[in-house]
């Protein structure tokens, strides 16, 4: 807008996408890491989205009432906002609001109308009756506006979950927009062709993954404070072994856990073959697997037995030099839930002892493949 405003008032018509390039120039020479925020990603891609698909979306539909028409205005700028922030928003947070048109049919008028009193409340900032007053209609217009969102957000099948597509399914979208976009505009045959090629890459590249992840046997150890949480996974299911009580926390399990499964493209289940727990001792696929999370004796033995993995979780009472009498331990994980005062011996230990680890809360979680 300030950019927009600059050339008016130096009679210079200029383009809107010089504008918006401009603008971004501008905020990028200020810090050149905001190219990899996702609010300037968004913002960027909603308004362009806007400006070069309005139009179109509201051709579509010739209302003639004025009331009608204004309501078809809001609903077009949103169809036309989400097109391009559409591959942007499943890549960052992995969903896809299926009631965008309901949340932003009060949303688009309400925060313009806040955007509009808030540089209000800028300029009569020196006058604090009025400012307090302006203060409190916008802070209840703010309320409002949230929790009407908040009330959609909980109706029935508000939210398309579990979504995720890399860098190179993101560019094939964006080139199926512009293909189609430009074909419905400029009735362009060779925009279809490029808009159906890149669709056909898009799926291809998708079901690759697909295919891909119904292959995979791995372990994840994950960061996750004060918690123990390590997920068996077989193809595309997944069985959680660890504290109950991070599952029933829906923050806890959203933050630290669900990305990383919408990730691998897997699912819950109760039981899996190939897994069998004993005690501490668990064998999943061709791997031995010790996880120690209390206090636990070993003999010492002429013939060591061989653990692939060594899982230290929460406060054992543990000594490596006795561990190593018994057992030949070839890896060693410190998990989320371990002190940070009795890490730096058992590091010290695992150093003498030759023994590689990998501390959860330092270098993130550890991923091991079975295959």
């Amino acid at each position: 807008f300030t950019c927009i405003v600059v050339g008016e008032n130096l009679s210079k018509k200029t383009s809107i996408y010089n504008n918006l390039a401009l603008s971004a120039f501008l905020l990028l020479c200020y810090n050149p890491y905001w190219l990899w925020d996702v609010g300037f990603q968004l913002s960027y891609s909603a308004v362009l989205s806007i400006v070069i698909f309005f139009r179109p979306v509201y051709n579509l539909i010739y209302v003639k009432n004025k009331m009608l028409d204004f309501f078809w205005k809001l609903n077009a700028v949103t169809i036309a906002a989400q097109i391009l922030t559409l591959p942007v928003s499943i890549y960052h947070f992995h969903q896809f609001p299926t009631h965008f048109l309901l949340t932003n049919f009060v949303a688009v008028p309400l925060s313009s109308l806040i955007l509009l009193g808030e540089i209000f409340l800028c300029i009569i900032s020196f006058i604090p009756a009025v400012a307090l007053l302006v203060g409190k209609i916008l802070s209840w217009l703010i309320w409002c506006m949230n929790s009407y969102i908040e009330k959609i957000e909980a109706l029935p099948f508000s939210l398309w979950d579990g979504l995720h597509i890399g860098i190179a399914q993101v560019v094939f979208l964006f080139l199926v927009i512009a293909g189609f976009g430009y074909w419905l505009v400029e009735k362009s045959k060779a925009a279809l062709k490029i808009g159906l090629a890149a669709l056909l890459c898009f799926f291809m590249l998708r079901s690759l993954s697909y295919w891909e992840m119904g292959k995979q046997q791995k372990l994840i150890v994950y960061n996750v404070p004060q918690h123990q949480a390590i997920d068996f996974i077989n193809g595309r299911q997944y069985f959680f072994a660890g504290d109950p009580d991070l599952q029933a926390n829906d923050f806890a399990r959203n933050f630290h856990l669900k990305p990383s499964r919408i990730l691998q493209r897997t699912g819950p289940i109760d039981s899996m073959q190939n897994f069998i727990k004993n005690k501490n001792y668990i064998s999943f696929f061709n791997k031995k697997i010790l996880l120690l999370d209390s206090a636990v004796s070993f003999d010492p033995s002429p013939a060591k037995h061989n653990i692939d993995l060594l899982i230290v979780s929460k406060n054992p009472k543990l000594y490596f030099s006795q561990l190593n009498n018994s057992l030949a331990i070839k890896r060693v994980v410190f998990d989320g839930s371990t002190p940070a005062w009795k890490l730096k011996y058992w590091k010290k230990d695992c150093d003498s002892l030759h023994i590689p680890y990998h501390d959860v809360a330092e270098k993130g979680a550890f991923v091991m493949n079975m295959n």
